[in-house]
């Protein structure tokens, strides 16, 4: 685990050397932990209400706990929360992409971190209305992500052309 020292060095060279815009830099590193840390809560979710139901559609699974027999299907919250982090898996990806690309570019150095910041606010609303069933909540947070990532690429191809 690095120290605070070399995390501070680290985050100076990249500034200094590579110019990069400091506070997008922290905000980006903020919020690449916060959607580790909700992609991990959603991971826990999915074992506990496997758990708490004992609905197990792999066999060595549901050997696990003692059935001789596995469900035929998933439980609905389970499916629920497995949709919520499959929809994490195609996004939030590209955002880092684009993140990264859009630092290195300069490509928005004074809108990026509101940017970093409303993609992750959108990405943990999404979440959270996606396992409540809430609609059209559901939607526009998604919709929030999306504009960011368009947003990113935009400003990505007027710095790349220009």
């Amino acid at each position: 685990m690095p120290t605070p020292e070399l995390a501070q060095t680290l985050s100076q060279t990249l500034t200094q050397t590579m110019g990069l815009h400091p506070l997008a830099l922290k905000v980006l590193g903020v919020s690449t932990a916060v959607l580790f840390f909700k992609m991990f809560a959603i991971g826990l979710t999915q074992g506990l209400v496997r758990n708490k139901n004992k609905v197990y559609t792999n066999p060595e699974d549901a050997a696990l706990i003692g059935k001789t027999a596995q469900a035929e299907a998933e439980h609905p919250d389970y499916i629920r929360a497995s949709n919520a982090y499959r929809n994490d898996l195609e996004n939030i990806p590209i955002f880092l992409g684009l993140a990264w690309a859009a630092l290195f570019l300069h490509a928005a150095d004074g809108l990026a971190p509101v940017y970093f910041g409303v993609f992750t606010a959108a990405r943990l609303g999404h979440t959270f209305f996606y396992l409540k069933g809430l609609q059209p909540w559901r939607s526009l947070a998604f919709a929030g992500g999306l504009l960011v990532n368009l947003a990113l690429a935009v400003h990505i191809l007027i710095a790349v052309l220009r």
